[in-house]
């Protein structure tokens, strides 16, 4: 939404804004509340006769037609809603890392207890927070960012107050996603393949949903001599990665991976 701001204001405003990239977002509510039943599925946390009962209960026998959705909001499909919530916590309740699925360290304690728009996507208890937390309340930051010193708050890298009383305004960033592509600025979506919270399961559709024509399809991407995850190239500059072994927090866990696409990315060369 910053950045279609951005575009927005150009003419009064001008900022050189190179390109827009989007880490494991939560970029449209269908999609993500699909991936939440998907991926489970196809890492293998959930029982195939389960997944055929529930194709065949709750989506007329069609998974690729069914509004995942719409089912889930169906007060006459009850038995569905539960049997989705139960899909959306089988990683968790396997004693699993959500946020990584191969991370065998810890388990994170953000249970996904609904599926769309209930599901809390914070990573906080996986992550350690002293360290951002101090920096982002230094007070010489403060300053060169021109907040108030004054102020009467404190810096979280996760706030239950803030998610608590959080009011969604947007279920779709395809309007905005749409907005900077057509003024000529590059976008990239890449999406830790690890992640089950915000999957590339979710990122993916959504960029197919986008309608653009496709330019590259599915091809490895490379770094340091070896295929690093998976890309699609769309036309009108978009393009969609994933990144092999890295969970939600792509940067922290694929640094060199990161910093590779995203200096690809600022000075206009491929992936």
């Amino acid at each position: 939404m910053l950045a279609s701001t951005i575009v927005n204001n150009q003419k009064n405003y001008q900022i050189n804004l190179k390109g827009l990239l989007i880490g494991n977002g939560l970029v449209n509510i269908e999609t993500s509340s699909e991936s939440a039943i998907l991926y489970p599925y196809f890492h293998g946390f959930v029982e195939e006769r389960e997944m055929k009962n529930f194709i065949n209960k709750c989506c007329n026998g069609n998974l690729e037609t069914c509004n995942i959705m719409d089912v889930y909001n169906d007060d006459n499909k009850t038995d569905c809603r539960d049997t989705m919530d139960n899909f959306a916590n089988s990683i968790y309740n396997a004693n699993v890392n959500v946020y990584n699925i191969y991370s065998v360290l810890q388990r994170c304690d953000n249970k996904l207890t609904k599926i769309g728009k209930d599901f809390d996507p914070s990573p906080t208890a996986c992550i350690t927070e002293d360290a951002r937390n101090n920096y982002m309340n230094n007070p010489k930051l403060l300053k060169a960012l021109h907040i108030p010193i004054e102020r009467n708050f404190t810096w979280r890298i996760g706030s239950d107050k803030v998610r608590q009383n959080y009011e969604t305004t947007q279920d779709d960033m395809s309007p905005f996603i749409t907005n900077v592509l057509n003024a000529k600025i590059p976008v990239l979506l890449y999406f830790g393949e690890a992640d089950s919270v915000l999957s590339f399961i979710s990122g993916q559709r959504f960029c197919e949903r986008l309608g653009r024509r496709i330019k590259t399809p599915k091809t490895p991407w490379v770094f340091d001599k070896q295929t690093a995850g998976m890309k699609t190239e769309y036309e009108g500059g978009l393009t969609f990665i994933t990144v092999f072994g890295a969970g939600h927090a792509v940067n922290g866990g694929a640094p060199e991976r990161s910093l590779y696409f995203f200096k690809q990315m600022l000075d206009n060369k491929p992936i």
